[in-house]
């Protein structure tokens, strides 16, 4: 069995000894390991908020990576208290649209996941 810890270049040796009947032998491989992508789980959607009243999001998108991810304000006005890694207060700050984003960038052993985005109406 094979683990892979991170990624890089690889080189596997296979050695046998030999016996009576058969010389030993041995044969070298190598082959890259690259950064695994990753998604972002979509949002539920949200339901019309009332400008000026903050509202609890527990929906929150993962990244099927494990990664933490960040969400923030595309358009619209509103603003984010984070709670904790699945929970968010929101306040919409004016009527309209407002466009919640979820991001998440990578790392060393993963790609960046698209963007993820949601958009509510506040009232």
């Amino acid at each position: 069995m094979i683990n892979l810890t991170g990624i890089g270049t690889v080189t596997l040796t296979a050695t046998n000894g030999g016996s009576g009947l058969y010389l030993p032998a041995s044969r070298t491989t190598n082959f890259v390991v690259t950064q695994a992508t990753q998604t972002i789980k979509p949002f539920k959607p949200i339901a019309t908020q009332t400008n000026g009243i903050s509202f609890n999001l527990t929906n929150v998108p993962t990244a099927s990576s494990g990664l933490p991810i960040s969400l923030g304000i595309s358009s619209g006005l509103a603003s984010i208290v984070t709670n904790s890694s699945t929970s968010y207060t929101i306040t919409p700050t004016a009527t309209g649209s407002v466009t919640l984003s979820a991001n998440q960038p990578g790392d060393a052993n993963y790609l960046a996941a698209h963007q993820v985005l949601v958009t509510f109406k506040a009232k």
